[in-house]
């Protein structure tokens, strides 16, 4: 089946009882975006430190936080976009549970049930160390990584696969029909457009 196929078969259950996936949807992302926020706020805090600097500005000079550019700042940069990595990877695969759960009428659960496991976690954490270390050397590079990878949390979550098998799974469900999923990523952009 293509990712379309099942996007489509999906969205059929999904109209069906709307309630199975828009629940743990909203759970769930109220966790990640709340998760987000707070790092965000730490590695600001951590980061922006407390000194102020003189900065030019037009004809006059403002007066603005300058935060340290050490190795300590740099290292907190570092673990902050991993943990929002790991969050972004974890919440995923709660929404892959609750969609797997709906096509195959598993009984209802709830939005943190049977998906946050240390398999999970741990698949997760090395999802966001690939994708720390691509953002961090080469932008390009981690949008095709991530663009190859972006099913991995839904092998781990529905077939039980480690890490690397379910790196290499992705990429040869995506290099399967790569014109399909590049189609589906064209429309998703210009949907995003208007």
């Amino acid at each position: 089946m293509t990712a379309s196929g099942t996007l489509r078969a999906g969205w059929r259950d999904l109209a069906g009882s709307p309630d199975r996936i828009l629940v743990p949807t909203l759970v769930l992302s109220t966790v990640g975006i709340v998760a987000h926020v707070l790092l965000q706020y730490l590695v600001g805090v951590v980061v922006a430190g407390s000194s102020d600097c003189a900065r030019p500005y037009l004809d006059g000079v403002l007066t603005a936080r300058c935060g340290p550019t050490d190795a300590r700042a740099q290292l907190t940069l570092l673990i902050g976009l991993f943990l929002l990595y790991l969050v972004g990877q974890v919440v995923v695969a709660g929404l892959y549970r609750a969609a797997l759960d709906l096509v195959d009428a598993a009984p209802v659960r709830s939005p943190f049930a049977g998906w946050l496991s240390l398999r999970v976690v741990g698949a997760a954490a090395v999802f966001a160390v690939l994708m720390t270390i691509n953002t961090v050397f080469l932008l390009l590079p981690a949008l095709v990584l991530g663009f190859l990878i972006r099913y991995a949390p839904l092998y781990v979550v529905d077939q039980g696969l480690g890490p690397v098998a379910a790196v290499v799974a992705s990429t040869r469900f995506v290099l399967a029909d790569l014109g399909g999923e590049l189609w589906f990523v064209v429309r998703a952009v210009l949907a995003l457009l208007g």
